[in-house]
């Protein structure tokens, strides 16, 4: 199981390993990525995926006509609703658990944005702190990363701190 320690409260994970965590009161699931279907649902329940998981909140973030690395607008209002997600959720005091399908891109960018958003820091910042991520649930193993052609894309912009993604 890979889960890591972002902030106090705040852990990215990927979809297994999300759903074989046990459910909380206090925890919010927020998933950067459709539901599973097909092979790809087959070879989550292959790496031991609970079938009955169900994130609370879905964003998709993926285009159809566009793969994500070319961060088209919706890929990208997909990224900023799950990151004011993730804010709302802390505010309220919960525990947020951020997956995508692997934890390497969509999530982990989900979080860099949030980062960006709730400290004013840039792009570069942000990705070190997910980076640094601890080990942060028991059994887990941590150190998730960003998928470098995610982070080289979202660098063509002059100033990535200063990008509003809607």
């Amino acid at each position: 199981m890979v889960v890591d320690k972002i902030l106090p409260n705040l852990y990215l994970t990927d979809w297994v390993s999300a759903s074989r965590l046990k459910r909380e009161p206090d925890m919010v699931f927020i998933a950067v990525a459709p539901p599973a279907s097909g092979i790809e649902e087959q070879m989550h329940l292959e790496r031991g995926m609970n079938p009955s998981y169900k994130p609370d909140y879905v964003f998709p973030a993926v285009d159809a006509d566009e793969p994500l690395i070319a961060l088209s607008q919706k890929n990208l209002k997909y990224i900023e609703d799950a990151a004011k997600q993730i804010a709302k959720s802390l505010g309220e005091g919960k525990k947020v658990i951020v997956h995508c399908h692997q934890g390497v891109s969509r999530s982990p960018l989900a979080v860099i944005k949030y980062l960006m958003d709730s400290r004013g820091i840039d792009f570069d910042e942000a990705q070190e702190i997910v980076e640094k991520g601890e080990v942060g649930w028991e059994g887990g193993r941590g150190q998730l990363f960003l998928n470098p052609a995610i982070a080289k894309a979202f660098r063509r912009y002059k100033h990535p701190s200063k990008v509003r993604f809607t």
